[in-house]
């Protein structure tokens, strides 16, 4: 068995990086579409946002 190299180590390292970039940036993407249909809060017409 042959000793494991740093090339290796950078494959698996660069790996996990962009795969957790992706789940991270597709969650993001969930939390913004939950956000802005939130379907609890109907808008009116009427409604004034004070804020």
């Amino acid at each position: 068995m042959e000793p494991i190299r740093f090339a290796d180590i950078l494959f698996i390292l660069i790996t996990l990086v962009i795969t957790f970039s992706i789940l991270w940036m597709v969650n993001k993407g969930k939390n913004k579409t939950k956000k802005t249909a939130d379907p609890s809060q109907p808008k009116s017409d009427e409604t004034i946002d004070v804020n």
